[in-house]
């Protein structure tokens, strides 16, 4: 967002960060896009026991599994394969590894 130093308010904690002042917000904003949804979370698809198991104490390598097992048809983005694998190393080269293995063999 771009606006004018006269329409901005001091940060109420000291941190030297600054907001727009309602007023000016509601005045002069100007909407340069349309709204648009976002993406649905694959994760969010995941019943209770689906997610018990993909955020379960094994191996990165079994959560994805359960995962691609459980979400066959569905595109896993890259942001929801680092949720289920948040603080590992290499998680997408686990996550190809996997996804062949579980991945059913079409003719």
């Amino acid at each position: 967002m771009r606006t004018h130093r006269a329409w901005l308010r001091d940060g109420a904690n000291n941190d030297g960060k600054r907001g727009i002042m309602s007023e000016a917000l509601q005045r002069y904003a100007i909407e340069l896009y349309s709204w648009s949804q976002l993406r649905l979370n694959p994760l969010k698809l995941l019943t209770e026991a689906q997610l018990a198991d993909v955020f379960s104490k094994d191996g990165q390598e079994v959560r994805l599994a359960h995962l691609f097992r459980a979400l066959p048809e569905v595109v896993i983005p890259r942001a929801a394969i680092l949720t289920v694998c948040a603080g590992r190393l290499d998680p997408l080269r686990r996550a190809r590894a996997v996804r062949q293995r579980v991945s059913p063999i079409r003719p």
